[in-house]
């Protein structure tokens, strides 16, 4: 049965009530609604007033009208084919086809209950595979009827349909009631989930457990160190938090959350406690004052053995004190940690200590940390001063005839050194309790009721040595202390993770110094420590005494902290190796831009960083010389480089008449119409001032633009130790050589390891030595003569160069440097730039661009078939060309270790350096790339084989 054709009129009237009559089957349908409606009786009808609201006016005569097309049921009428286009007054629903057969639904259940009944797939954990496998998901269809009942069809939208199984968009699911119920509770959870994120992300990485069995999984460092069992469901973050130095300006308790609000279960610092740890702080720093007098009034082969980790051997190199204020302070600051961390590890409640810190102390340790807390002389402790302790009595000059005394004393130590040894041999007992009185430890005080003046620093004196030579429990390392606190330090600022051995090995050099320190204070101190009971050092058998000690406390392999700390960074330092380094770059495609973190700069930008400041001092220099400019030719300057004697440099040699080039300046500032510096009452004091204070500026430009400009940026302790002139036990720094300005450093920073001095040379471009030139010639002079004539300095000079002027005894560190760096880097290139990191752009600028300095070079190699012809003439007169370079036939004019070929290779690395930056320098040839036409190859390997038969062979 086919449909009768419609009149227009009548297909337009279905129309504008959303009706649809379909061919080829017979059906009619609903746009509005998608699916085709029975056309029996008067269903169209209500359908239309109940779905759609259609008044009844608009419906008059439209039953009989479906009634007479002689449309079919929609029940009937077959399924369209799968893949058809999609019919476009059909509605698109996404379901799911099974892969099996044709069956097609939008319904997950009967999707289960069609493969369980069907193809007998039952979806549990033992299934094969996953229910997603076997069904296409979110496929679209259509279906005549309103809910699928008879059947559905694929059909082709405008994105074409996937070959694999696709998936429902979790955005939008089908909103029933039990998908009603899952979003629910899967809004539950994830806000559980954001409640989580948003905790200190230690509170759960910390708990948890980091020890595995597997030896896949468990890194070399990670092994060797032991923390993954040490701190086994240790709080980690609690535990840095220990360690941690009270600030100087806090007044209020210190307490740490452990998790929940109960005030039982936070962990707290009293303020009378964090009072106490401050002023202790500040003893320490006394206390280490008088380890480092003690050391520099000890003899070289005693501070030998103290070095020596041997137990029959002394060390080769006597044990030095650190050069550099800054590494005191920070090993320094290592110590007061320890201090802190033990304080407060004892203080915490047995429950909190064993349940959060996995930390039980011995009887020994607790004793020993209650002798410092728990002393008669804190009652004598004024606690509102911060820095040395404020005792009733002053007994300076007692105290100093009484150590005079002593240090006559017998060569046996004092009666509570015996106890304090005795005792820390007899740890075995394994009793643990939380904090015992003070009448059941051998510590203490071996004085009555009158304490001196160093009374606290001599019981951190006590604590120290105990926790340095502590000897181990059980035979285990992690059982004392000192080497527990080792581990925290391992761990990261936030607790999460532990530190690799490059970022390491540094506190462990800390501990492994101040121990000896320690030690040597107690065992041979230059000044007795009567509170303490340690006399001073005896006049003989202090090398047994040390030694009775050492070899049980302080070589490798002792059964005490030091000998674990000196054995694991020595493995930290070998294994650092595979680390790699902590700064990379990366480089453009053209090679014109460097990355480093989040930053970029460009070659154009880093060659405008030198520039901006070399105008900048240009203009500095012009100042201060009031626009006069006397001419500068460094060709004609004389400068005897081998000249030693004190005060000497190219400024007083005789033969240049520059010793009172200053006062030509001096006439030309003081009596200047505009701003100058005399009047006719007198010298102008505010004008001086602001001279002397312009001077000090140019010298800090001058500092940054030798650093920039000298070729490979050199450390900020080697420029600060640069000389303008010859002093009694050191050479100047600052040479002309070749009609050139030529800065040299001696300092290197591991010149007190190696016993070695190793000098480089930093060839300035013109323009820079020019600025230099003026500036010690007048402008420095002159300034010195300011401060002589009208602010009543003395006629001492430094002879460091980069010093100020106003405060000759101020010592500009590396800071001030990183400081002067960064302000310029800030205003080019708005992000701030270290002395660290500018190093780091340099080294890799000159890998990427001055391709030449990876060239090998080794003008005193005679072996191989680069080694060059000159050889010969060291052969000639029996020697081989290293021995002939640096005993015979050296030019007295200059320095033995600075020699005119050497020279020559620090002026082209400089004027290397100088092309790149676009400056005027007179650069020369690599000293390598002479030419060797003279020299042919096999006349040169025929020769090499004549007098290295083995090498022959070795080609052959």
């Amino acid at each position: 049965m086919s449909p009768r054709p419609l009149t227009v009129a009548e297909t337009r009237h279905l129309a504008s009530l959303g009706l649809f009559v379909n061919e080829p089957e017979p059906v009619l349908i609903c746009r509005p609604c998608g699916y085709a409606l029975k056309p029996f009786g008067e269903r169209v009808g209500r359908h239309l007033a109940e779905k759609h609201n259609v008044s009844k006016s608009e419906r008059r005569g439209l039953n009989a009208l479906v009634a007479s097309i002689g449309l079919g049921d929609p029940n009937d009428v077959p399924l369209r084919p799968d893949g058809v286009l999609q019919h476009d007054a059909l509605a698109v629903v996404h379901g799911y086809a099974c892969l099996h057969c044709n069956f097609r639904t939008t319904s997950s259940d009967l999707v289960s209950r069609h493969l369980l009944k069907i193809h007998k797939w039952k979806d549990s954990r033992k299934s094969d595979g996953w229910q997603r496998n076997r069904v296409h998901s979110n496929v679209p269809l259509q279906s005549w009827s309103q809910n699928g009942m008879r059947g559905y069809w694929i059909v082709r939208t405008n994105t074409p349909m996937l070959a694999q199984p696709t998936y429902v968009d979790i955005r939008d699911p089908p909103t029933d009631a039990s998908t009603t119920q899952r979003r629910a509770l899967l809004a539950a959870a994830h806000n559980s989930e954001r409640t989580l994120l948003g905790a200190c992300p230690s509170s759960t990485i910390t708990t948890a457990t980091d020890s595995t069995a597997d030896l896949a999984l468990t890194t070399n460092w990670m092994r060797r160190t032991g923390w993954a069992e040490m701190f086994n469901g240790a709080r980690r973050d609690l535990l840095v938090w220990m360690s941690q130095i009270p600030s100087p300006t806090a007044s209020a308790s210190y307490h740490f959350p452990l998790g929940s609000e109960d005030e039982a279960t936070i962990a707290k610092s009293s303020s009378e406690d964090e009072k106490r740890l401050q002023y202790l702080l500040g003893a320490v720093d006394d206390l280490f004052d008088t380890c480092e007098d003690t050391i520099r009034h000890t003899d070289n082969s005693m501070r030998c053995w103290l070095r020596s980790q041997d137990p029959h051997r002394p060390y080769k190199a006597p044990f030095e004190l650190v050069g550099r204020r800054a590494t005191s302070q920070a090993y320094r600051r290592t110590v007061k940690m320890l201090l802190c961390f033990c304080v407060r590890l004892w203080r915490l409640p047995l429950g909190v200590r064993l349940s959060h810190c996995r930390k039980s102390l011995t009887v020994t340790q607790s004793r020993a940390i209650d002798t410092l807390w728990s002393d008669n002389v804190w009652a004598d402790v004024d606690m509102d001063t911060s820095g040395r302790p404020v005792m009733e009595e002053d007994s300076d000059e007692e105290d100093e005839t009484a150590t005079d005394n002593e240090s006559d004393s017998d060569d046996e130590p004092g009666e509570d050194l015996d106890k304090l040894l005795s005792l820390q041999q007899n740890t075995n007992n394994t009793n643990f309790e939380d904090r015992p009185t003070a009448d059941q430890d051998n510590f203490g005080p071996v004085l009555g009721n009158n304490p001196p003046e160093n009374a606290v620093q001599d019981l951190i004196l006590q604590l120290l040595y105990f926790l340095f030579t502590e000897e181990y429990e059980g035979g285990r390392s992690g059982s004392t202390l000192l080497v527990y606190f080792c581990g925290v330090l391992g761990i990261s600022p936030d607790g999460t993770v532990f530190q690799r051995p490059k970022n390491y090995t540094k506190h462990l050099s800390a501990l492994i110094y101040c121990a000896r320190l320690i030690i040597m204070e107690v065992l041979l101190p230059w000044k007795s420590h009567p509170y303490a009971g340690y006399p001073a050092r005896p006049r003989r058998g202090q090398l047994d005494r040390l030694n009775e000690v050492r070899r049980e406390k302080m070589c490798l392999g002792s059964q005490a902290p030091l000998g674990e700390l000196i054995s694991l960074r020595a493995y930290g330092r070998a294994l650092s190796m595979s680390d790699g380094p902590s700064f990379r770059v990366n480089w453009s495609d053209d090679g014109k831009i460097l990355r480093w973190d989040e930053h970029r700069l460009s070659m154009a930008q880093f060659r405008s960083l030198a520039d901006d400041v070399l105008q900048r001092s240009d203009s500095a220099v012009d100042d201060l010389m009031y626009g006069w400019n006397p001419g500068c030719d460094l060709s004609k300057v004389r400068d005897r480089m081998a000249n030693t004697s004190q005060g000497y440099s190219f400024v007083s040699e005789p033969a240049n008449n520059l010793h009172e080039a200053y006062l030509n300046l001096s006439q030309q500032v003081s009596l200047a119409n505009l701003d100058g510096l005399l009047s006719a009452n007198g010298w102008v004091q505010h004008k001086v001032r602001r001279y002397l204070e312009s001077s000090d500026t140019l010298l800090k430009l001058l500092l940054l633009l030798v650093y920039l400009t000298g070729g490979q940026a050199a450390r900020g302790t080697e420029l600060m130790s640069v000389e303008h002139q010859n002093v009694s036990s050191t050479s100047r720094g600052i040479y002309v050589y070749s009609g050139t300005m030529v800065i040299v450093t001696r300092h290197h920073k591991s010149r007190h390891a190696t016993n070695n001095e190793f000098q480089v040379a930093r060839f300035l471009p013109a323009a820079v030595g020019r600025l230099l030139y003026l500036y010690l010639v007048y402008i420095r002079p002159f300034s010195r003569m300011l401060c002589r004539v009208c602010l009543g300095a003395d006629n001492t000079d430094s002879s460091v160069l980069f010093r100020p002027l106003l405060r000759p005894t101020d010592h500009w560190g590396t800071e001030k440097l990183s400081k002067e760096l960064s302000r310029r880097a800030t205003h080019l290139f708005g992000f701030t730039l270290s002395v660290r990191t500018y190093r780091q752009i340099s080294i890799a600028i000159t890998e990427k661009h001055i391709k030449q300095i990876r060239r090998p070079f080794n003008r005193l190699q005679d072996k191989g078939p680069d080694a060059p012809i000159e050889s010969a003439l060291a052969w000639q007169s029996g020697h081989r060309p290293l021995q002939r370079a640096t005993t015979y036939g050296l030019d007295g004019a200059y320095p033995d270790s600075l020699q005119p070929a050497l020279l020559q290779v620090y002026k082209w690395a400089s004027g290397e350096w100088h092309d790149f930056l676009q400056l005027k320098s007179s650069t020369l040839e690599p000293p390598h790339s002479h030419p060797r036409q003279h020299n042919p190859s096999s006349q040169w390997s025929m020769i090499q084989r004549k007098t290295n038969p083995a090498q022959a062979r070795g080609t052959r």
